[in-house]
């Protein structure tokens, strides 16, 4: 879509000279003067008076980025290649092959990268359509080619499954992967389908997978080879000899002024600094003299709330609003334009971006557990034992999966199909080791028992806390406003749901009576701070004072910015107390704080001394109240009492806890990683001192920083001067434990403010600050640390939109433990977000768990492990509330018929647990449509002896309604067992019998059965394997006729 603006350029001599030049292909051509957001503008009109090809090389990456943004900020399309983004770099080859005239942007690295020829790229495309036909057998051997990895679940881009006649392919090109259905060798039918619940979402006519590679060992080419042959390179402050010896127009741009160079003489617009009046002074300055003012707002919010303050001045003024996040605005004399970013109107320090979504998905943390053999379990009536996968079992002729479980003394347990929500993967903490439990002793019982005795008394106590704060008065804030509105509107990144959940849970707790006591937890970078300022603008609209506190100098700092610039457009007095402030500073800031001046102050433990009163304090937020001491914490208590509370913690607390304790402590839980979190690399290898600098040199060169984590005190300060002397030109610093907390903020600080290139650290980073300019980390003797460890030290990084890099590193030639290879293997293999970190995030949620529960209860947890130990949590909880939930044992199924999922319908054992446990957990007739409907989209038809298992599992379901426990079948006759409890009136059997071919018998034992023969006669069926399953469905849906009519 052409911009507008464009328009402006239509009487410009010197780009017309320009465009001349290029058309007669005149070599090297120079413009200067550029300024700011005037260069993507620049580019936009070039492109569309010439209608050629156009190559725009800029220095480093976050030029890149920049352009990119301002390109898009004036609505033009654009494609990227970049060696930091691979997915972008393949669509944008995608799209040189069928664009004829396209805008690519790149940088001077990139271009030197060696990739796959033009005609290879087209080779490997594959082309699908339905109804279309393609070699069904060769498709693995293409996609292989193509650079594509096999895996069992596709959940990342560059993934391919296939199973039977069924593909499922994620390529590049695609905002979601699809799921090809095949009839031999013809395309049946295709569907885009969801990576998350891995259903289908909508069908397709057809699609083009193209390559997932950039590159492979024979390549040899580059972009230009892409780039049509008579196109124009425009070299962004960059001096490059040649291009790749083909005959393109070259146009350098640079924004100072030179010789013989075409000037723009654009400058740059002057800085408000949020002073409206000289704002709308400046625009009707502008105006009187012809001159037209655009300005740039990141979203409709933010145009919203500068329109509202501009009509509350005295001069009407009535500039073009536009939608668009421009990096900076320009005056352009010739044109007599003046185009305005925010960041000139309210002179923030910087301005943060909504990236594109990648495609990669979002996982919780509880969706990542899942059985290896050899795993600990817990089955809930028999204790740990160990996991020996799945077991096919004949028993009198009829096949059925079971669990098996390894006890002690080399005892096997069986757990059958309806069992297997029993069973669940052992958690505890890393390392350890849990005892194996004897099938037939009473030592199980006896752990259950005295587990559920310390729980109930947790229970007891919080409730009883729960309880006393219900019966404080507390301060109920009005609902929203408007203002609240605009200000999640200016919010510039995409909300996850668990966060928006987070904001209403908040705002609910604020409109009550009650005062709010309330944890807000999630990892750095997940969005808690967000959630803390839309609570502190609710106070501050209702005239409430906020507090908020963080355990370190330098976090107060990290949050002062991040609300300074959240707060801009309001008139929100913002204060920052720490020893950063003077004693005058912070005398006067206290003044103000007592006088109702300051609307939030942020602060050390400084402000929980005497000296500081608050004029009507509303608000209170804690960050990491676990960091704070004793002392303090008993004080924090006391604010406790009066005022709104709102906790903020990184570690996580599992969701299974947070449930166990619903309506004892308030929480929020964070889970979902924000869009846009690209996956990190990591290398794994001997120490290499080679690769060391390359990767230091490659991050400062694209203008980034390095953590080089070495966890000995003892020779860090060896290990940094080494590190000098190899690299003098970068600049270090040094932090570790046993700094004095001043020696280690001042270094810190100097990081964060970019005086450091590169930081030499102790396990001391591994958790705290965001410092998205991180982008490569370097640890040293991986092999000492543990998975939780390494898996939180990396997260440290990756934070921004770049590619991040992490290089694990053990001593030269020495031998590892199993336990240390297989740990930096996981890491290592495990670079999407949560695929493989299944123990080092529990593990970490242990500790968030003693936050909430207290570490005394760790030996409790490690004895049964997490997750049934958060069950009897639960159960107590609900006790004490008065709340009586019966356990229900299934109803028993002895039938004689084949009731299995087979290996080759789904051959990842993992997969086929999953799929038990949904066929465990279906309780009503809808839940079964949704599990064949899933099974039937993700695997294809049904084979009969899983059809068989639905209809036992509908049978199940009849049976628990009529309050039948057993069902069994021996010698031709059925024998069913009802309980005492049992609503079928006695009549109704009677009635039933009548007319009936088969005899029923009754039998009153200490439960009431009975027993119907002649009844194995479909059993008896001779023939194939066929006309066996179809008999035993048959004989499975006779016994539910049968059984409806009791209902």
């Amino acid at each position: 879509m052409k911009d507008e603006l464009l328009q402006f350029w239509e009487k410009d001599r010197s780009l017309k000279e320009i465009s001349e030049k290029i058309v007669n292909r005149e070599g090297k051509i120079r413009v200067s003067g550029l300024w700011g957001g005037s260069k993507a503008f620049f580019i936009l009109a070039l492109k569309e008076r010439i209608s050629q090809a156009l190559l725009v090389i800029t220095e480093r990456e976050d030029d890149l980025e920049r352009l990119r943004e301002d390109l898009k900020a004036f609505r033009g399309e654009s494609s990227l290649f970049s060696q930091e983004n691979r997915e972008d770099s393949l669509v944008s080859l995608y799209h040189l092959s069928l664009e004829k005239n396209p805008l690519l942007v790149t940088t001077l690295d990139s271009i030197k990268k060696k990739i796959i020829s033009p005609s290879q790229f087209s080779l490997l495309t594959l082309t699908l359509s339905q109804g279309g036909k393609i070699k069904y057998q060769k498709i693995t051997e293409k996609l292989t080619d193509a650079g594509y990895e096999r895996v069992d679940i596709v959940e990342g881009v560059g993934e391919f499954r296939l199973r039977g006649e069924i593909l499922d392919v994620w390529s590049p090109n695609f905002d979601r992967p699809l799921r090809v259905v095949f009839f031999e060798d013809h395309i049946e039918e295709m569907r885009w389908f969801d990576p998350l619940t891995q259903r289908s979402i909508s069908t397709v006519g057809e699609a083009k997978v193209i390559p997932a590679k950039l590159s492979d060992e024979k390549s040899s080419h580059t972009i230009f080879d892409y780039f049509p042959e008579e196109g124009v390179v425009l070299k962004d402050n960059v001096e490059l000899s040649s291009s790749a010896g083909r005959r393109l127009v070259e146009v350098y741009l640079s924004i100072l002024p030179q010789r013989s160079a075409l000037n723009f003489s654009t400058k740059s617009p002057p800085s408000f600094y949020g002073k409206i009046g000289f704002f709308c002074q400046e625009v009707a300055n502008w105006r009187k003299e012809g001159w037209q003012t655009y300005v740039f707002c990141n979203n409709e919010g933010e145009k919203s709330r500068l329109e509202e303050l501009l009509r509350e001045q005295e001069e009407e003024i009535f500039p073009h609003f536009r939608i668009g996040n421009l990096n900076s605005g320009f005056i352009f004399p010739a044109l007599k334009l003046v185009v305005i970013s925010e960041k000139e109107i309210f002179g923030r320090y910087k301005i943060r971006h909504r990236y594109p979504k990648l495609k990669y998905p979002a996982r919780r943390l509880s969706d990542l557990i899942e059985l290896n053999t050899g795993d600990y379990v817990v089955h809930e009536r028999y204790g740990i034992g160990k996991y020996l996968g799945l077991k096919q079992i004949e028993i009198e002729s009829r096949f059925t999966d079971y669990i098996a479980i390894e006890y002690a003394k080399g005892d096997k347990l069986y757990v059958p199909i309806e069992d297997f929500n029993l069973v669940e993967k052992y958690v505890g903490t890393e390392g350890y080791k849990p005892k194996l439990y004897s099938l037939d002793s009473t030592a199980w019982r006896q752990v259950t028992a005295k587990v559920k005795k310390s729980v109930q008394r947790i229970a007891r106590g919080l409730l009883e806390i729960y309880a006393a704060r219900q019966k404080l008065p507390g301060y109920a804030f009005p609902r929203d406003s408007h203002y609240e509105k605009e200000f999640a509107d200016a919010f510039i990144y995409e909300t996850t749901l668990d966060q928006e959940r987070a904001i209403e849970e908040v705002k609910q707790d604020m409109i009550s009576q009650k005062p709010m006591d309330r944890i807000v937890c999630g990892d750095v970078g997940y969005g808690k701070t967000e959630v803390a300022m839309r609570a502190g603008l609710k106070a501050v609209f209702d005239s409430k004072q906020v507090a908020v506190l963080a355990p370190t100098t330098i976090l107060v700092e990290q949050h002062y910015h991040t609300f300074s610039e959240r707060f801009a457009d309001y008139p929100v007095v913002i204060e920052m107390l720490s020893r950063f402030k003077s004693k005058k500073e912070q005398k006067e800031i206290v003044e103000k704080l007592k006088q109702g001046l300051v609307d939030i102050v942020i602060g050390t433990h400084r402000l929980l001394q005497k000296d500081i009163q608050f004029f009507d304090l509303g608000l209170v937020v804690i960050d990491e109240e676990q960091r704070f001491g004793v002392r303090h914490k008993e004080k924090l208590k006391q604010l406790q009492k009066t005022v709104d509370v709102l906790t903020l913690t990184a570690t996580p607390i599992p969701r299974t806890l947070s449930m166990a304790l619903g309506g004892v402590r308030d929480m929020s839980v964070i889970d979902t990683p924000p869009q846009g979190r690209i996956p990190i690399e990591t290398y794994l290898g001997e120490y290499n001192e080679e690769i060391v600098e390359v990767a230091i040199r490659n991050e400062i060169g694209r203008g980034g920083q390095v953590f080089y984590v070495h966890n000995r005190v003892e020779t860090i300060e060896t290990v940094a001067s080494y590190l000098k002397k190899m690299m003098p030109d970068v600049r270090m610093g040094v932090v570790h434990g046993k700094m004095t907390a001043s020696e280690l903020e001042e270094v810190m600080v100097k990081f964060i403010n970019k005086e450091y290139d590169l930081l030499v650290a102790t396990t001391i980073v591994e958790a705290g600050l965001d410092i998205p300019n991180v982008n490569t980390m370097i640890i040293t003797n991986g092999q000492e640390l543990g998975l939780a460890q390494l898996y939180q030290l990396r997260g440290r990084i990756g934070r921004d939109k770049y590619k991040a890099y992490c290089y694990i590193f053990y001593p030269r030639r020495l031998p590892l433990s199993d336990i240390a290879e297989k740990r930096l293997q996981t890491i290592a293999q495990c670079t999407e977000l949560g695929s493989g970190f299944k123990i080092a995030l529990r593990d970490l949620e242990l500790r968030g768990a003693g936050n909430i529960i207290g570490p005394e209860q760790h030996g409790h947890i490690l004895e049964v492990g997490f997750d049934f130990y958060c069950k009897l949590l639960e159960e107590a909880v609900n006790s004490e509330k008065g709340i009586k939930i019966e356990r229900e044992r299934p109803v028993e199924i002895d039938l004689q018929a084949d009731a299995y999922i087979p290996t080759d319908y789904i051959p990842d054992p993992a997969q086929r647990i999953n799929i038990y446990r949904k066929f465990a957990s279906s309780d009503d007739s809808q839940s079964l449509k949704n599990l064949r409907e899933e099974l039937e989209d993700r695997y294809g038809d049904i084979p009969l002896s899983c059809l068989t298992l639905f209809e036992l599992v509908e049978l199940r379901q009849l049976a628990k309604r009529l309050g039948i426990e057993k069902i069994g079948e021996r010698d031709g006759e059925v024998e069913v067992e009802f309980s005492p409890q049992t609503q079928v009136p006695p009549d109704k059997f009677i009635e039933l019998a009548k007319g009936l071919r088969e005899k029923i018998k009754f039998k009153q034992t200490e439960k009431f059965k009975i027993s119907i023969s002649p009844w194995d006669y479909v059993s008896k069926v001779k023939g194939d394997l066929k006309e066996k399953f179809e008999g035993e469905r048959l004989k499975v849906r006779k016994l539910k006729g049968f059984l409806q009519k009791l209902i």
